[in-house]
């Protein structure tokens, strides 16, 4: 259950609390709405992974922000509760910090989103994102990592290198998730399991590395 009160200080009184659109955020993040969710984020996520060629070429944004991957996660979000103090950034009322918690695996996190007023759109647009990265690597040795080609409940396909190469890093929204290597049996270290359980949160990136004899090749 999300508790929020619409009154917020810092928002002219013709526009809406500027904390709706993160309330809206995040009551869809924890209802495994991620078409909703990658709607309000698109330009923060764009504006923030979007810097290059080189950097699309490295990640892949979207595959893993879908319904059937959040709502197929272990656990999401739950009992947000969205601040109703919104800080202004360097003294622009226009843009503005929204703070909020949630709880995740059963801990407590603490965060907040940038929102700014568009005149365009006469409505609060998210600066930032609730996106965590997500690495799936295979590990021969500390000098010797490649990424690995994985299935994660909610795909049906796995994702695996192609003539384009394997995205290093995928954006996944908080939540428990298990991740499975699709690499051959005889080329995992023994005692390696094939699936491992991976906590993404707004703590740091998440990561999972499976040990192996020999790296994949694709």
């Amino acid at each position: 259950m999300l508790t929020l009160s619409l009154t917020a200080c810092g928002a002219a009184p013709h526009r809406p609390a500027p904390t709706k659109v993160v309330s809206k955020y995040l009551t869809a993040i924890s209802e495994g709405d991620a078409t909703t969710a990658a709607r309000l984020d698109s330009e923060a996520v764009n504006n923030t992974y979007r810097t290059s060629t080189s950097d699309q070429d490295e990640s892949d944004l979207g595959s893993l922000r879908t319904d059937s991957v959040l709502q197929s996660a272990d656990e999401r979000i739950e009992k947000v509760q969205v601040k109703t103090n919104p800080k202004s950034v360097q003294g622009e009322d226009d843009t503005l910090e929204i703070g909020f918690t949630y709880e995740l695996n059963g801990k407590e996190h603490s965060s907040a989103l940038t929102v700014h007023w568009s005149p365009e759109s006469s409505e609060w647009v998210l600066e930032d994102s609730l996106t965590v990265q997500l690495f799936v690597d295979a590990q021969k040795s500390t000098v010797q990592t490649q990424s690995a080609p994985f299935r994660i409940v909610g795909i049906q396909d796995s994702l695996r290198p192609s003539e384009e190469g394997l995205p290093y890093m995928y954006l996944v929204y908080p939540g428990v998730y298990r991740v499975t290597a699709d690499i051959p049996k005889g080329l995992l270290a023994p005692n390696t399991e094939t699936s491992q359980t991976v906590t993404a949160d707004t703590s740091g990136d998440a990561r999972a590395t499976f040990e192996v004899l020999e790296l994949p090749t694709y």
